[in-house]
């Protein structure tokens, strides 16, 4: 199984990207002028909508041929690993579908979630669940057959609630949404 790597970079040192710099697409968002190693691709995008807005572009510009294990990471990783390793993510991937840097459970009831219970009805249509397991980070790996379960449009649509501010709230509903976009029979929430 191949893996592309793509990095959400904003100013961060991504020198940990160093080992799989051949298969890493790193999406700039911030005013450097290019990489300081080589890597497979270097793209400016607009600062907008959070890392969740890099991971949907490349999804929708490369849906006809992503690689068999995709791999979706922030530009330092070091404070979102929880004691994992990227490639530990990437077996867990190859192994169960979908591997994450660290695992939390949160009960999500009350006001303070309204706002994402309404974003999880309107992308996943059906009701939430009362309580939320997720990661959150959003750095994760995930096989591609997972990833096109879902057609190109559906992708399409959450990019353009993220393709309109720097730090809208949908982005952070994003980051609480992967989990049951990609590995559905592994979210439900606990007590």
């Amino acid at each position: 199984m191949d893996v592309w790597y793509v990095v959400a970079h904003y100013k961060e040192n991504i020198e940990w990207a160093k080992p799989f710099y051949s298969q890493t697409y790193v999406y700039h968002k911030g005013y450097e002028a290019g990489p300081t190693f080589p890597v497979l691709s270097w793209e400016k995008l607009p600062n907008v909508g959070r890392e969740g807005h890099t991971y949907l572009y490349h999804i929708i510009n490369h849906n006809d041929h992503l690689d068999d294990i995709m791999v979706f990471l922030q530009g330092c990783i070091v404070d979102h690993a929880y004691g994992k390793t990227v490639q530990g993510i990437v077996e867990e991937a190859r192994l169960n579908g979908m591997g994450c840097f660290g695992r939390k459970y949160y009960p999500s009831f009350g006001q303070p979630y309204r706002g994402f219970f309404l974003f999880f009805q309107r992308v996943m249509k059906k009701k939430a669940p009362r309580f939320l397991n997720f990661y959150t980070n959003a750095c994760f790996a995930v096989r591609k057959e997972r990833i096109l379960a879902h057609p190109k449009s559906f992708y399409e649509n959450l990019y353009h609630m993220l393709n309109q501010e720097n730090d809208p709230i949908e982005g952070h509903y994003l980051e609480r949404l992967w989990l049951y976009l990609f590995d559905p029979e592994n979210a439900i929430g606990r007590l």
